[in-house]
């Protein structure tokens, strides 16, 4: 029973974890040695059944790597925070310095920590000084920017864009004129909370995306490729990306099924849900950095090799050469040249991975989108029509966003589009994303960027999403049946979900990130870099008690639908509805400020003014 203790100490282990580990160490008696094996154990054939099921308190099985990442994460994130002294804490990828939270990600004064400057041929790049850029980044006064979205330099160091213009593909052109709520967005802003749209614990979209996101690729049926898949993990906040990174699963319900090959340096999940017969197959060998589980047998190429414990609810074809235990049932077979340090025999069962698969089980990515269409969001407040990139908006070719929830009927058109995001920012879409021309939505390093799309995501000549340096600010939701299709030119560097219409490359794609999909299929070889970050944006959302609506932040007016108790707590134009609600009204609410009964939606107004109960 050592590999089941083994497991159940491993989920526990996580930030919000600590609590029950000692309570079961207290009741057994026993801690938790991570240098615990089934090799210290004698093995033999056994009727016992392992359940593999790394929460114990679920049916779903979380990515033991990237779990074990979060704790590490999370005590890393700590040193760098030593120097927040403030009363508050910073958002991710922040340090307090001198009472204002810095970038510290990209800052080259306060590279890594306050104080910390790079030299004058350096960069601030994930937080360490070095003389080189993430992809897609060029060095101009010591930081690494983007010359295709960068205003102020826009196709080359120093050409900065005019008023009334944006950097849209490294050329100044027509932008939007939106206010930029900066009293209200002090601090990147409130964080976005979905409402009642979504489960209690997953209305702040931080802990959305932390629960959403466990591997670096998630399908509810399968991965296919006709190229090699590699897929690792990095934490983008203490340093910028070095490849072989230990922690980038891929994980299925289904089957993974690739002609080239595969290499993971984290852990390899395929549950086989639909019985296919064969949960992995290649025709190539493969690498497995940790372990290996499948709902049914294994097909893998010649010279394959599985870092850690193998459980395989099947037969083993082909040699493989297994670092640790395998476990099969006692009927399986196993090819003759399969070498491990131990054999089990034992029942497996191997639960499906993905979890937000099904039809009851989905992120209600459409309903979430109609509950910010109207006048329930923050448009007004900036003067964002949400027809600008209809096919026939007008000229406008680039918006810059402040914090807030925010409304587009679709992007449409045979013209690229740049759309930057500069707080804690929710797009919703209500159609598609269907572009001729390049899109690009992404952030700066003091925002958090939330995309929800209701119809689906098709750009002919390249999408681009996010940054690099801090791809786990970034998550995407697409709820249309054709999901997200990428072609040559795009650049992916967030989080993406796209249930039921899934993942598809056209070409060799490379996503700094990771990815859920009813299927994920490239024709050819795509490459994943799984941020840990993602483990923990959980953090940066409000503490809550479950069924009890969140207090306005005294501080900073409140947004459509947040709670209010008057009209001052609501940002302009919004007042207080009569739901206790800030909303956008054509008419007063009672007791609002009125010269006539037609002000007043209801009871007219009164002698003193002011509306009176109708």
């Amino acid at each position: 029973m050592e590999p089941q203790m083994h497991d159940r100490c491993r989920y526990f282990r996580t930030p919000r974890g600590y609590l029950s580990l000692l309570i079961i160490a207290l009741a057994f008696g026993q801690g938790c040695n991570s240098d615990t094996s089934s090799k210290d154990t004698p093995l033999t054939d056994a009727s016992s059944a392992f359940d593999i099921v790394d929460n114990p308190d679920s049916k779903t099985p979380r990515n033991p790597d990237t779990d074990i990442s979060a704790e590490s994460d999370a005590q890393s994130g700590e040193d760098a925070h030593a120097e927040d002294t403030g009363p508050e804490s910073c958002p991710l990828y922040q340090t307090r310095c001198d009472g204002t939270c810095i970038p510290t990600v990209v800052d080259p004064n306060n590279c890594g920590g306050c104080g910390v400057t790079c030299g004058d041929d350096e960069v601030c790049s994930g937080g360490t000084c070095t003389d080189t850029c993430m992809p897609g980044l060029n060095i101009c006064d010591r930081a690494c920017v983007d010359f295709a979205t960068s205003n102020a330099h826009c196709g080359g160091c120093g050409n900065s864009c005019a008023a009334g213009t944006g950097c849209v593909e490294g050329s100044c052109l027509p932008a939007a004129n939106l206010d930029t709520r900066e009293d209200a967005c002090a601090g990147g802003g409130p964080a976005i909370d979905l409402g009642d749209t979504v489960s209690v614990e997953r209305q702040c979209t931080g802990e959305l995306a932390e629960r959403t996101f466990r591997w670096a690729v998630c399908s509810c049926d399968s991965i296919r490729s006709t190229g090699q898949i590699f897929a690792d993990a990095y934490d983008s906040s203490t340093g910028p990306y070095i490849r072989g990174g230990e922690g980038g699963g891929l994980a299925t319900n289904g089957i993974i099924d690739t002609t080239s090959g595969f290499i993971t340096t984290g852990t390899l999940w395929a549950a086989d849900t639909s019985g296919h017969g064969a949960a992995v197959q290649t025709t190539t060998g493969a690498t497995i950095g940790q372990r290996l589980y499948t709902g049914s047998n294994v097909h893998l190429g010649r010279g394959t090799r599985v870092g850690g414990d193998a459980f395989v609810d099947g037969n083993v074809r082909r040699n493989l050469t297994i670092g640790g235990t395998l476990t099969v049932p006692a009927s399986a077979t196993v090819d003759a040249d399969t070498t491990y340090a131990n054999l089990q025999r034992a029942e497996v069962n191997v639960a499906p991975p993905c979890d937000a698969c099904d039809v009851a089980d989905r992120i209600p990515v459409a309903n979430i989108v109609a509950s910010r269409s109207g006048t329930n969001n923050d448009n007004a407040l900036i003067g964002l029509d949400e027809n600008v990139f209809s096919l026939f908006g007008g000229n406008t070719k680039r918006i810059d966003l402040p914090c807030g929830n925010y409304y587009l009927s679709e992007i449409t058109g045979n013209q690229g589009v740049t759309i930057v995001a500069h707080g804690n920012t929710a797009l919703y879409i209500g159609g598609d994303i269907l572009s001729n021309g390049k899109v690009t939505i992404t952030l700066t390093p003091d925002a958090q960027l939330d995309l929800f799309v209701a119809g689906s995501v098709r750009v002919t000549n390249g999408f681009k999403l996010g940054s690099p340096n801090y791809p786990a600010l970034v998550r995407a939701y697409i709820g249309g049946d054709q999901g997200l299709q990428t072609t040559s030119g795009s650049d992916i560097a967030g989080f993406i979900y796209a249930v039921p219409g899934g993942i598809q490359s056209t070409t060799s794609s490379e996503f700094f990130g990771g990815v859920y999909g009813q299927t994920v299929g490239s024709t050819g070889g795509n490459k994943y870099h799984y941020d840990r970050l993602i483990n923990v944006v959980g953090e940066s959302c409000p503490d809550r008690t479950p069924g009890v609506d969140p207090q306005p932040d005294p501080n900073i007016c409140a947004t459509a639908t947040d709670a209010c108790e008057s009209d001052a707590d609501c940002c302009s134009p919004l007042l207080c509805g009569e739901a206790g609600e800030c909303v956008l009204l054509d008419c007063q609410p009672s007791n609002a400020a009125c010269t006539s009964n037609d002000d007043c939606c209801s009871g007219g107004c009164g002698n003193n003014g002011f509306c009176i109960t109708g």
